[in-house]
């Protein structure tokens, strides 16, 4: 079975929560592609897994071998992006134990975010000086709908930075 789950990386547990209740009823995920957004799941025996995302695009071998010795397994890597999976029977196992990992995963988060922001920023500020400048006495829709799209990048980048400003300093009480 496949299925498209589209998530967003400030609200990584709801995915999660997502795929274990899939396992729980019987559907293993087999493999995720397009950055993690287009599942692709196999029929299993239900069971208990717990999924772990993390955005870490550079993991080093000890790092590694550190997370696999605990038994978790890379189920995809995109985009920096690492979905992780551990079965377990009993208590449900998590790959950050303490607060200060899940901080350092937001941090790296909340830094590519930014430098994405402050790379749209001028090019929102190029385009809506360029559509006032020389279309002000005439209607041009494509550089009005280009502002607007713009613009809603923006307000979206300016969404998930504060929403990544706000978890991180939830976890830092």
């Amino acid at each position: 079975m496949r299925e498209f789950y589209f998530w967003l990386g400030w609200n990584c547990e709801k995915f999660e929560q997502h795929l274990e209740e899939m396992a729980q009823n019987g559907w293993r995920l087999k493999s995720a592609s397009f950055g993690i957004t287009i599942l692709e799941y196999e029929r299993r025996e239900p069971s208990k897994v717990s999924y772990c995302l993390d955005y870490n695009p550079k993991y080093t071998e000890d790092s590694l071998s550190i997370i696999r010795d605990d038994q978790w397994y890379a189920v995809s890597k995109s985009v920096g992006w690492w979905l992780w999976e551990k079965e377990y029977e009993t208590e449900k196992p998590k790959l950050f134990t303490d607060k200060s990992s899940l901080i350092e995963r937001d941090k790296r988060l909340l830094f590519i975010l930014l430098l994405l922001f402050c790379t749209q920023l001028p090019l929102l500020i190029t385009t809506l000086s360029n559509n006032y400048k020389y279309n002000f006495h005439r209607f041009d829709f494509s550089m009005i709908s280009l502002s607007i799209i713009y613009s809603i990048f923006i307000l979206f980048y300016i969404y998930a930075l504060t929403k990544l400003y706000l978890r991180i300093r939830k976890y830092n009480r």
